[in-house]
């Protein structure tokens, strides 16, 4: 069974949006409860956000300078400079997408639960390989 963009964007919000309901459960438990160390205080998570906050502000800083410099530049004639210099920037842009919907889906749950790294690589492999075999249905069979 091939899934549409449209189904695969509502399971990637899905399981966001339960992920956030787990943390936000877990830190409304804790508050409830009067635990001393809870896991808004937590350094490991603390650290992980500050990075990940980090890397959305680089990035919104990159997209505004390339978006700068795109309009000011001037395209040189031919087909093949037009393809290179045009995908190249966007293709780095959908990577540091991906990895920051990585970190916000994986890294940071791993963290607060305290899931060992050898699990959460055995678990990225797994992930890994089915969006492989996953793009390459969508490329063979269409969508």
């Amino acid at each position: 069974m091939v899934a549409s963009f449209r189904e695969m964007f509502i399971l990637f919000s899905l399981v966001g949006v339960l992920v956030l309901a787990t943390i936000s459960f877990g830190v409304t438990f804790q508050e409830e409860n009067d635990v001393t160390n809870t896991i808004l205080e937590d350094q490991r998570i603390n650290n992980t956000f500050i990075r990940l906050g980090g890397n959305l502000s680089d990035f919104e800083s990159e997209t505004q300078s390339q978006r700068e410099v795109y309009e000011s530049e001037i395209p040189e004639r031919g087909l093949a400079s037009l393809i290179i210099f045009s995908l190249v920037p966007i293709i780095q842009k959908f990577t540091a997408m991906i990895v920051g919907i990585f970190n916000i889906l994986i890294i940071i749950p791993s963290e607060i639960l305290g899931i060992p790294g050898v699990v959460m690589g055995t678990l990225e492999a797994i992930f890994l390989v089915s969006f492989i075999i996953l793009g390459w249905r969508v490329l063979r069979v269409g969508s």
